[in-house]
């Protein structure tokens, strides 16, 4: 009878250990899972903000090209009625 619950009070300690590594390996995976979704977030931000700085770069370009533009219309105009002509 004694090596019966032995054998009993091994197979519990066993059954224990194989959850309690169970639950440490689930333990870890969500770990892993949160930090690739941290990690995926913060490439989402960097990318965003990459495009944005890009935007706003091709914003000031296309402003500069229509002042530019204005400026150009102002001078014709003045030649224009003075009777300028470009040759």
């Amino acid at each position: 009878m004694k090596a019966e619950q032995l054998i009993h009070e091994f197979q519990i300690g066993e059954a224990h250990d194989l959850k309690t590594q169970i639950a440490k390996g689930q333990e870890a995976e969500m770990l892993a899972t949160y930090q690739l979704a941290v990690l995926h977030a913060a490439e989402d931000v960097e990318n965003s903000l990459t495009t944005l700085s890009k935007q706003q770069e091709q914003l000031i370009a296309l402003q500069d090209g229509e002042n530019a533009l204005k400026h150009a219309q102002k001078i014709a105009l003045i030649a224009y009625k003075k009777g300028l002509t470009v040759e």
